[in-house]
């Protein structure tokens, strides 16, 4: 018994000292694997066939042969043999890494055996099991993550995606032939030429690509190849001769448009189309694109690497605009407006919508616990809105109920309850915005709308209007398409406000149920024109010590205006910046397009707030511009203007690209937080009035285009709600390029 466990313990020492061996280093650079041969110190490693592939590797780990059932037939994979002098050029697996370039990776073939100065494999302290491993020769994708190790390795070095480390072994960012989270990574370059933006498709339209919704790595390395390829038995999805992989390693059943290289699309570039039709003619790009991401082309059955598709109609949705019969095809992406046809490009744009494809609505947040999910209302909810195109959200803090406006129509939600109340506007009117105001205990609501303002009375929270109330009256009048309006402190009594259509504006007093005539403005229009600028919104201030200040915010810039009641008996308004200096003020919005950062979308007042949410000094006031958020001193905007505006600590690095940065609403808490709406969603700052600190720890999302924000407090917690505006488009629906009537109205697209 004793010879036995003897025996036993002789063997497993012998064993351990043999893997020992295998991947111990040799002491000097590795010229010569030939045991009878070596030199320098310690024990050499053997290798009896002299392939420079250690015995232990070939006989123990890697020699036994793997039987692959791929239910419908077996596979026999071949292992290595110690005794075989030449299988270290072999490549059974047919990934495209010969069992040498496996055995030794990290290191490729010119570094292993030269300038090596460290063990091959993946050490222990990095793998997941927690031991060294080493790419399989048996298995073509050693790491299981859908990537063929030979297109991992290619990935990584000539594909530019790894970097050569002080021993000379690469170092993988992405596509790491031993690490299987590539099968998730969605790496996609950016417009800034960095890593990780993907080119997935957010098919829900919730604002949130999830794990269902990305176009993964492996999943553009593998498009177009049968559903039952298998590496092992068909080869890798490219054609020709790729540089680094052993040759044949390709399928030589389908051959590539334009030359060697990989079949599938490009998991680097998010618009990887690489060649386009000439009649009959492939022809190679030499900037790939057509305009559209993969990931849509792929959800609609396009094919990202034809950019010939971009300007087809593939569901023949066109109009004959001018009725001869012909409906003119499109020949570019760049002159799709002079075709007929509806093509696959146009029916993209209209899914993008300038950036604001997230589904439109209301949507809600428990703030003392932000990792919940959010909830949204529409037209399609119970309880549900009018409309989903919010712009106005009033709270009634006195009935927990929201007032909110949108294109349609009012609707008043009872969040609580589950309850909604529907106003529908007369047909052919909508609504752009509104206020309310209170005088002597009554309530009342000032309505803009495409033909002009009304003001109509509130019951029970409730407003009062009909098909006449919207008729020339004294509390009614048709003037122009009102988009906005600005509360001017006056100290009459009543409501003074100065209304706003473009590049047009007029001042009214409102009194009650009745208002006064508008009055055309025309020295701040004839600036406004003059400068082609729109205005987008507008806030009037008291100054301590001063008059009163107005700012006017518009695609153009920033006015200023010494004024109390739109006259100009004080002074005249001037720019404060403009589309040629705003980067001399403010944040820079676009790299391209100096006049893009002139672009103010919201102005709010900033200063401390008493326990009711009104303020008690008025310091400065809050700007959202294209480019960011920044906090303006209204102490300074007169004298020193460009030290008037302050940004610290208010930028968002992430999503900037997305839009995240492009404020488009502000809201203050009394408990020194900033929520910022903006193109891409919400966020939150630390600070107030007084500074930001910078991004609070716990954020609150919820995408889409923010335009209105306010919060409601229950019994229980504090809501914030947030509107979301759907761009220029309703994005009720998916526009669907394969489909003629993506909506089902009965009407094509």
């Amino acid at each position: 018994m004793r010879r036995k466990q003897t025996a036993l313990l002789m063997t497993v020492l012998i064993l351990s000292s043999l893997a020992f061996v295998s991947q111990t280093r040799p002491q000097a650079p590795v010229e010569n694997t030939n045991p009878g041969e070596a030199a320098g110190g310690g024990p050499p490693v053997t290798d009896e066939d002299g392939d420079r592939i250690p015995d232990f590797h070939e006989a123990v780990l890697f020699g036994e042969d793997i039987i692959l059932d791929t239910g419908s037939e077996i596979l026999r994979i071949s292992g290595l043999d110690s005794k075989n002098g030449t299988d270290n050029m072999s490549d059974h697996d047919n990934d495209g890494a010969s069992a040498l370039l496996e055995y030794c990776w990290p290191y490729t073939l010119d570094k292993c055996f030269t300038d090596r100065i460290a063990l091959t494999g993946k050490p222990g302290e990095l793998s997941e099991s927690g031991i060294r491993e080493w790419l399989d020769p048996r298995v073509a994708d050693t790491d299981g993550d859908g990537l063929p190790d030979g297109y991992e390795i290619y990935m990584c070095t000539e594909g530019g995606l790894g970097y050569l480390n002080t021993t000379s072994a690469w170092t993988c960012l992405w596509f790491d032939p031993l690490d299987p989270s590539d099968m998730w990574e969605d790496i996609d370059r950016c417009v800034d030429f960095t890593f990780g933006c993907g080119d997935g498709f957010d098919v829900d339209r919730n604002g949130v690509i999830d794990a269902t919704e990305i176009y993964s790595n492996s999943e553009e390395y593998i498009f177009g190849a049968p559903e039952d390829w298998i590496t092992e038995r068909d080869g890798l999805w490219c054609s020709g001769e790729i540089n680094l992989l052993t040759i044949g390693s390709c399928q030589t059943t389908v051959e590539r448009e334009t030359g060697d290289g990989w079949l599938g699309s490009d998991p680097t570039e998010s618009d990887s189309d690489y060649y386009s039709w000439s009649e009959i003619i492939s022809v190679g790009l030499a900037i790939p694109g057509d305009g559209i991401p993969d990931g849509w082309e792929v959800h609609y059955g396009l094919d990202p690497r034809n950019a010939s598709d971009s300007i087809l109609d593939s569901d023949s949705d066109g109009w004959d605009l001018d009725r001869d019969g012909y409906i003119i095809p499109d020949t570019s992406v760049a002159t799709t407006s002079w075709g007929e046809s509806f093509s696959n490009y146009e029916e993209y744009m209209i899914h993008y919508d300038g950036g604001v494809s997230v589904t439109p609505g209301l949507r809600s947040i428990d703030m003392s616990n932000l990792d919940s999910e959010f909830l949204t209302f529409d037209q399609s909810t119970s309880p549900q809105l009018i409309d989903s195109a919010v712009h106005t959200i009033i709270p009634d803090n006195e009935r927990d109920r929201l007032i909110i406006g949108s294109k349609y129509g009012i609707t008043i939600l009872d969040p609580f309850n589950d309850l909604s109340t529907i106003q529908n506007l007369p047909a052919g009117m909508q609504l752009n915005s509104m206020i309310m105001w209170s005088k002597n205990g009554d309530d009342y609501l000032v309505m803009l709308t495409n033909s002009g303002i009304t003001v109509v009375e509130m019951e029970n929270g409730i407003p009062q209007f009909d098909l006449s109330s919207f008729g020339d009256s004294d509390f009614s009048y048709s003037i122009d398409s009102l988009t906005e309006i600005a509360v001017l402190n006056t100290g009459s009594g009543n409501l003074d406000v100065m209304l706003f259509s473009g590049q047009n504006a007029w001042t009214t007093s409102i009194s009650g149920p009745s208002m006064t005539p508008p009055v055309y403005l025309e020295s701040i229009s004839d600036l406004l024109s003059n400068n082609a600028a729109d205005v987008n919104t507008a806030l009037h201030m008291d100054v301590d010590g001063r008059g009163p200040l107005l700012l006017i915010g518009t695609n153009g810039g920033l006015i200023a205006w010494n004024t109390t009641d739109g006259s100009d008996s004080v002074g005249e308004p001037w720019w404060v910046f403009n589309r040629e200096n705003a980067e001399n003020y403010v944040q820079k919005a676009d790299l391209l397009n100096i006049s893009k950062s002139a672009i103010v979308n919201v102005l709010e007042l900033a200063g401390p707030k008493d326990s009711a949410g009104n303020y008690e000094l008025i310091t400065g006031a809050w700007i959202g511009t294209a480019g960011g958020l920044h906090l303006i001193d209204i102490e300074e905007i007169i004298s020193m203007p460009l030290s008037a505006f302050d940004s610290e600590r208010m930028w968002k690095e992430e999503n900037w690209l997305s839009g995240s940065n492009d404020v488009h609403s502000v809201y203050t808490s009394n408990n020194n937080l900033v929520i910022v709406g903006s193109r891409d969603g919400t966020w939150v700052l630390e600070g107030g009035y007084q500074g930001v600190t910078g991004l609070s720890d716990n954020q609150t999302y919820l995408p889409g285009l923010v335009t209105s924000m306010a919060t409601i407090e229950s019994s229980s917690a504090v809501y914030l709600f947030a509107g979301i505006s759907p761009g220029k488009y309703m994005n009720i629906m998916p526009i669907n390029p394969q489909s003629s009537d993506s909506d089902l109205d009965g009407m094509p697209d």
